[in-house]
């Protein structure tokens, strides 16, 4: 990304980018209702908390300690990334530091987990498009042929709650070796679509604490909630069936660490 000092010489300028832009699904339809019972500030309150309380795991994953220092993204090796939110759209942008950007494209998958498991426990699912690019992002502009894409993907590709790897990404992890910090973090759906396999953020690493059934348990209870709320609706449940075949597939797959009880009932694994 461009410095000051080359934003007045030349204007601003694109620069290679790893760029996630996500929807939050079933906003506008809960802000209505809220607004029609009188609860607009209750609901913007759960929102915001919610945003917020992800915003800061994000960022201590980033600048951990007490005393955070928060650079200029025009730093590509000391900002890792830019988040910006508006209405029911989220985006987020890294600077591709590596040649392959295959680093940088782990620390994006990593992130986006972080986001879409906090959120969906909340009660809030996402559907986003990730994709690689040219885009500049300051701290009041952000565009270019990579937010393009990546929005264009989420619209008419992503479908389900999911967030899905464009062309661009997916060729990044054929072109390089799938170490396990990036492999981990996808996996390929039915129609063939690369997706970010959030759940697996819960699963220690090295250095981390063995996982527990704590969130997963959030995780179907938020979902089970949603296909209650659904049930008559088919064109939204499909939605939520998909997030339960993902999450059971997901409990299949790792039953040695979770309890049987951590499944939605009814809903096996198609």
């Amino acid at each position: 990304m461009p410095n000051s000092s080359e934003f007045c010489r030349g204007g601003p300028l694109l620069a290679r980018c790893v760029v996630l832009w996500l929807d939050l699904l079933g906003y506008e339809r809960t802000t209505r209702e809220a607004h029609d019972k009188g609860e607009s500030q209750q609901e913007f309150i759960k929102i915001y908390r919610s945003l917020e309380n992800v915003r800061k795991e994000i960022e201590s994953v980033w600048y951990p300690g007490k005393d955070k220092k928060y650079e200029s993204f025009a730093d590509q090796i000391n900002s890792p990334f830019r988040l910006k939110a508006f209405s029911d759209n989220i985006f987020m942008g890294w600077p591709i530091g590596d040649t392959a950007g295959k680093s940088t494209l782990s620390r994006a998958l990593r992130t986006a987990s972080i986001f879409q498991l906090d959120m969906a426990m909340d009660g809030i699912f996402c559907r986003g498009a990730i994709t690689i690019g040219d885009a500049y992002i300051d701290e009041i502009t952000v565009f270019g042929m990579a937010l393009i894409t990546a929005v264009e993907a989420e619209k008419h590709c992503a479908h389900d709650p999911r967030i899905i790897l464009c062309d661009s990404a997916v060729k990044v992890t054929e072109q390089v070796h799938m170490e396990p910090s990036l492999a981990r973090y996808i996996r390929t759906d039915t129609d063939n679509r690369c997706f970010v396999n959030y759940l697996e953020v819960m699963m220690s690493s090295e250095h981390e604490l063995a996982p527990t059934d704590e969130q997963l348990c959030k995780h179907r209870d938020a979902v089970s909630n949603k296909l209650k709320e659904f049930h008559k609706i088919p064109k939204i449940l499909s939605k939520y069936q998909w997030v339960a075949r993902y999450h059971n597939s997901f409990c299949d797959k790792h039953s040695k660490q979770f309890s049987e009880l951590c499944k939605i009932p009814d809903h096996p694994v198609n």
